[in-house]
């Protein structure tokens, strides 16, 4: 679904409910999040980090930290 999503095929919603955050697929290779537990913010920075990615706040800026 991911694969499908980044490639416009198809509009697709990821909800991570025990962490709450919910993750739009988008166009142009843009994913908006909605995070709603501030400590889910460690594991999506892993992830972030790891695969490469961007995290960027909702006006454009990349403010990313990850405390240890």
């Amino acid at each position: 679904m991911l694969e499908l999503g980044l490639r416009e095929a198809v509009s697709t919603v990821f909800v991570f409910e025990k962490m709450q955050v919910c993750i739009w697929s988008n166009y142009d290779l843009n994913m908006p999040m909605f995070i709603g537990n501030p400590e889910s913010m460690e594991m999506i920075g892993a992830v972030v980090t790891t695969e490469g990615l961007y995290l960027r706040d909702s006006h454009g800026e990349s403010r990313w930290t990850v405390s240890k």
